[in-house]
């Protein structure tokens, strides 16, 4: 078996997530964890990161599970349940442990400032050091063993060697999209089409080449892939057909590459989010059935647009979870995975 660096695209709780080479064009599918669960509704949404060795972690919302999926075997197990329930969180791995960070209460609406540790050797959870303010539409990733939890409004690092959150230079922009971890520094998406870079040694921001925009266009995903930083953006040509167009950053140049690939037109929510890893494509299943050719979506009729239109209520969503009613259709907030419930 080879392992392959693939771009996981998270979705929704019945399809199997769908792991996509943007440069061969191959695409093939993961089970999801969640699909067969019988309290599935009660799942709005989850939240993923992935450890150095390419192990995913799904942290379901707002119910209490962990899952751990193993390339090797193609499989996902159930950890030691959670200590809090919360929705609006992120998730984040870093050295042999997974934090959850932000969200709120989904009973009372209580802003939750307590941050869970889960040891993966240990398969247990404790409380670490709290937030000194709330996150919520946020986005956690971690950089030279520490955690950075960033919003629009402030960023904040956390420092595991001596259990203690402090203050960074914020972004000061009026939106926070989405954020990823590139050659040692942060790239955030913010007030698109604005790219702004943090870089942590030396504590400041600046900013580079603005991505492209395209009309319809409804999700922003910023992507590490390998040695690569990409660019994945999903534009509605129909509705509930979406295409999938990826950019490549040239850092020399600082210009965005269109690298010529796209997922055609999936059958497949605009509302996902996605990351990278390293995964057995021998162990996993074909994803082909997943992509509807253009020729296929010309023949279909008038009626078909206007039956799905009936579905799409547009709403604008900070982070996490729609309600039952809701559909990702024109959101430009950091979309996290949104299962059964949000469609």
């Amino acid at each position: 078996m080879l392992a392959k660096e693939m771009v996981i695209f998270f979705g929704h709780r019945k399809e199997p997530f769908l792991c996509y080479d943007p440069y061969s064009g191959d695409i093939y599918t993961m089970p999801s964890p969640l699909s067969n669960l019988t309290h599935g509704k009660a799942v709005t949404s989850s939240a993923v990161c992935v450890s150095p060795d390419n192990d995913l972690y799904l942290a379901t919302q707002p119910m209490k599970q962990l899952w751990v999926y193993s390339p090797v075997h193609n499989t996902w197990q159930l950890l030691a349940e959670r200590l809090l329930c919360r929705e609006g969180m992120d998730v984040a791995y870093l050295n042999g442990y997974v934090y959850i960070v932000g969200g709120h209460d989904p009973s009372s609406g209580a802003k939750i400032k307590d941050v869970e540790c889960y040891s993966v050797q240990r398969n247990q959870w404790t409380l670490v050091a709290p937030l000194p303010h709330s996150f919520y539409s946020f986005e956690l990733v971690t950089v030279n063993d520490r955690l950075y939890a960033i919003s629009n409004k402030r960023m904040l690092c956390y420092d595991p060697a001596c259990n203690q959150w402090l203050n960074c230079a914020s972004m000061k922009r009026c939106d926070f999209h989405e954020a990823c971890v590139y050659n040692d520094e942060i790239y955030c998406i913010c007030d698109i089409p604005v790219v702004k870079v943090y870089n942590p040694a030396r504590g400041e921001w600046r900013r580079i080449s603005p991505i492209p925009t395209e009309v319809n266009t409804n999700n922003y995903q910023i992507v590490q892939y390998g040695s690569k930083l990409l660019l994945i953006s999903c534009t509605i040509v129909q509705w509930k057909k979406n295409r999938v167009t990826v950019h490549e950053y040239d850092v020399t140049d600082d210009r965005w590459l269109n690298i010529g690939t796209m997922l055609g037109l999936l059958h497949y929510d605009c509302g996902f989010m996605c990351l990278s890893a390293r995964v057995y494509p021998s162990c996993l299943e074909s994803g082909q059935s997943y992509i509807t050719e253009e020729d296929d979506v010309r023949s279909e009729s008038s009626t078909d647009w206007m039956d799905g239109f009936s579905e799409l209520d547009s709403e604008s969503d900070s982070l996490s979870s729609f309600s039952e009613d809701e559909w990702p259709r024109v959101s430009l907030a950091r979309p996290r995975i949104y299962l059964e419930g949000s469609f």
